[in-house]
């Protein structure tokens, strides 16, 4: 059962719901001057379409970040009030989420989104308006291009998860590459990045196949990277897509190893390939074995009834805990000057984070707003009982 505080210290705003915003936050935001007022902070993502396993996965992460936070005393006794908006997957509404917590709700920071393109238009709201974004999930490189003064991102990002699983590939002796990837944002941004690490390691890349988001049968594809000869395959793609790809060439009778990044960790990946799943590995940033992992599973567990989707809810809940970390080092006066939160989270250095290895980190400067290093990444395997550490 959810807490009181949740009742009493989140406030949502869900466009997709039939309500008149009013009722969905108070107005004017939180004002600087007044440090005994709670400190807002947005956090937007899909918590209802598609992806929705990534979006309400980092949001309970953050929320359990905040609870923990505000019951240690927050700021100095002042605490974080979170703001939610659901962007549902959508560029358009993340742009329309962006400008409602940084200008009606007036937050001193977001954390978010889960996906490439909505992160790419909450990034040029937040950049314009000065308000300091935290990404958590998104990997894409587009997204921290530009001027990006304002936006840093926890997450390992995919040239980092792709030189982890390409020195995967090649540490057990495979030698070609078969690559499926769908034509999404996030699909066509791990072409050519897969490609470039593939020639680097010395593998030869045998045969390249797309498909469009949602399509029914993949087998097409799996015949023509059977017939170049692969010997392992690449799918970059999201869950039911590579599940459906695990079923076409379980199917056809083609015992090949398959590998992915971590847009295969949503809940329909196992919920739709079953056994034809099991020895699919993937990137991903949670690994069980390490202690403070293991406590933030029965933390999860204990609040939400479910360790769903984990790996995207200790990404939410490492974010939201850089963002505090910069904000008690501020104390209550600065904790809500925007400002002086993005000074502050790009002085963080050697940060432990729950994801990653055993003594990952993140650290920022001037010159980095990228957080995570290859210490953040872990490959993860699917069987009876889901992903787990490799």
């Amino acid at each position: 059962m959810r807490s009181l505080f949740k009742k009493a210290a989140l406030t949502v705003a869900t466009i997709g719901l039939l309500l008149p915003v009013a009722a969905c936050g108070t107005q004017g935001g939180t004002d600087p001057g007044d440090t005994t007022a709670p400190i807002k902070v947005g956090v937007i993502g899909d918590f209802s379409a598609g992806s929705a396993d990534m979006g309400v996965a980092m949001r309970q992460g953050v929320e359990l970040a905040t609870e923990e936070f505000n019951a240690a005393g927050g700021v100095d006794g002042r605490e974080v009030q979170l703001v939610f908006y659901d962007d549902e997957g959508d560029a358009q509404k993340a742009t329309t989420g962006a400008q409602h917590l940084t200008d009606r709700e007036q937050v001193t920071a977001v954390l978010g989104n889960p996906n490439t393109g909505t992160a790419i238009a909450t990034v040029k709201i937040t950049q314009a308006r000065q308000v300091p974004q935290i990404v958590p999930i998104a990997q894409s490189p587009e997204v921290m291009e530009g001027d990006t003064r304002y936006t840093f991102r926890t997450s390992a990002t995919n040239p980092l998860d792709i030189a982890v699983l390409v020195d995967y590939v090649k540490s057990q002796g495979w030698t070609k590459v078969g690559l499926l990837h769908d034509t999404s944002a996030y699909g066509l941004s791990g072409v050519n990045l897969i490609e470039d690490q593939v020639a680097e390691s010395g593998l030869d890349l045998v045969a390249t196949e797309r498909y469009e988001v949602g399509a029914v049968d993949l087998t097409p594809q799996a015949l023509k990277l059977k017939n170049a000869g692969a010997d392992a395959v690449i799918m970059w793609s999201l869950g039911a897509d590579g599940a459906r790809f695990a079923l076409n060439t379980d199917g056809m009778g083609w015992d090949v190893p398959l590998l992915g990044g971590r847009g295969l960790l949503f809940n329909i990946f196992g919920e739709l390939a079953g056994a034809a799943g099991y020895g699919t590995y993937a990137t991903g940033g949670f690994d069980i074995g390490k202690p403070e992992a293991a406590a933030f599973a029965e933390a999860m567990q204990a609040e939400f009834g479910t360790t769903d989707s984990i790996d995207f809810a200790v990404l939410g809940y490492d974010s939201a805990r850089v963002l505090f970390e910069a904000m008690t080092q501020l104390g209550a006066d600065a904790a809500a000057d925007r400002g002086a939160v993005r000074d502050a989270i790009e002085q963080i250095t050697g940060f432990p984070t729950v994801h990653g290895q055993e003594g990952a980190t993140v650290s920022f400067s001037p010159e980095n707003h990228e957080g995570a290093n290859e210490d953040a990444v872990v490959v993860v395997t699917f069987g009876p009982d889901g992903w787990s550490t490799n």
